[in-house]
């Protein structure tokens, strides 16, 4: 088991944790953790850095950040190995290799719309943002649903799609 911690990441085996410092966490901590079959990454700083099984580490700068205060909310991998990090307030990326990019929406579906994404049991990728659920198609979010709430959370369901939580 791995949990983010102020200099990198802490792995624990069952009876005690062992220290795993990042060097670009910079003693600013990891925020997110996301493990793959070959790689560890972790979110710090404003940087992605990817942890290969030989310790190297490859740090990618994410795009700046124009939204104070703001925290991870998703971040995960879809069935190509494409890795996707959410951003409350707004910001959503895709993470191909060693590039960043923030995503595409459609035509009337602000381009930092996304407060909330994850990806169900078939590879489709759902977000949500104010009023409205959106699904990845055609190489970019595109509006399905209107919601009930501004601020709605969404998660995979188990037996299959997702579940949204628009809260009171």
């Amino acid at each position: 088991m791995l949990f983010a911690t102020r200099g990198g990441l802490a792995r624990f085996d069952g009876l005690r944790f062992r220290e795993m410092p990042l060097k670009a966490s910079r003693g600013g901590g990891v925020s997110a953790v996301l493990a793959t079959s070959a790689e560890l990454w972790g979110i710090t700083q404003g940087v992605v850095v990817r942890l290969a099984p030989d310790g190297s580490e490859t740090v990618l700068q994410m795009p700046v950040l124009d939204v104070p205060g703001s925290r991870e909310t998703a971040f995960f991998t879809d069935t190509q190995g494409t890795h996707w990090l959410c951003y409350e307030g707004g910001r959503f990326h895709r993470i191909q290799g060693d590039h960043i990019e923030q995503i595409r929406t459609a035509d009337g579906l602000s381009p930092t719309f996304a407060s909330c994404a994850a990806m169900d049991a078939q590879g489709h990728i759902w977000a949500t943002g104010p009023r409205v659920l959106a699904k990845w198609q055609n190489d970019r979010f595109e509006p399905v649903a209107e919601l009930p709430k501004d601020r709605c959370m969404i998660t995979r369901a188990a037996a299959g799609g997702v579940w949204i939580g628009a809260g009171r």
